[in-house]
């Protein structure tokens, strides 16, 4: 089941947003363990985090 959900926030990032795979499953994977910080220097990847509600940090 945990695969299951995992995989859905994958394909929802990358159907919702312009990131790539890759950028993808890092976003689900902070998603999935409830990350208290998301950095990144990708503008791409922290728009795409942020929408999912996740609090960033552009570095």
């Amino acid at each position: 089941m945990m695969i299951d959900i995992y995989c859905t926030l994958i394909s929802n990032t990358l159907k919702n947003m312009l990131v790539n795979g890759v950028e993808a499953i890092q976003i689900a994977s902070a998603i999935q363990w409830k990350a208290d910080l998301f950095a990144s220097a990708d503008l791409r990847q922290i728009i795409s985090a942020k929408e999912f509600g996740l609090k960033i940090k552009r570095v």
